[in-house]
């Protein structure tokens, strides 16, 4: 018996474009995303080339709640969140509201190489300094590996 793989929903946020249409137009027009960024020279990095999605306090609003997105600094889950809400309604699943009975019957793997570099670096120094109990409730999710797995359950 052949293994057998069955993509159900896709969902991009990449640096040329975030959502499935904005990427396709992207593609298609031959846009790459990778550009110069300043703050990387200013930091005095040898490179100073990169890529990631352009996201807007609206972008961000559409994939998550105002509550969620409070004291939330990791890009690379947002980016995550956003990627895996789309592939859940390219699906053709209901989105359901943060509130709601838990679907039981429903999980999520999402997988990552790390997350929320900024946010570790920030935890890092606080550490060092003894300030452990201004750490945030919010620093393990948003710099543990499963964190948009937890995010999007």
């Amino acid at each position: 018996m052949k293994p057998r793989v069955v993509v159900t929903g896709m969902g991009v946020a990449a640096p040329n474009g975030v959502g499935l249409k904005a990427f396709s137009a992207a593609l298609r027009a031959g846009r790459s995303g990778i550009r110069y960024y300043e703050r990387l020279a200013e930091m005095k990095f040898s490179c100073c080339i990169g890529g990631e999605p352009e996201v807007t306090e609206e972008m961000k609003l559409h994939y998550l709640t105002p509550l969620q997105l409070r004291n939330f600094r990791s890009t690379g889950i947002l980016n995550g969140c956003m990627a895996g809400v789309d592939a859940w309604e390219d699906a053709g699943l209901e989105r359901r509201p943060a509130d709601a009975e838990p679907d039981w019957d429903t999980g999520i793997v999402f997988g990552m190489g790390n997350s929320g570099v900024d946010q570790m670096r920030e935890a890092a120094y606080k550490l060092d300094d003894g300030k452990v109990r201004r750490l945030g409730s919010t620093t393990v999710p948003q710099i543990m590996a499963s964190g948009v797995s937890a995010y999007l359950g």
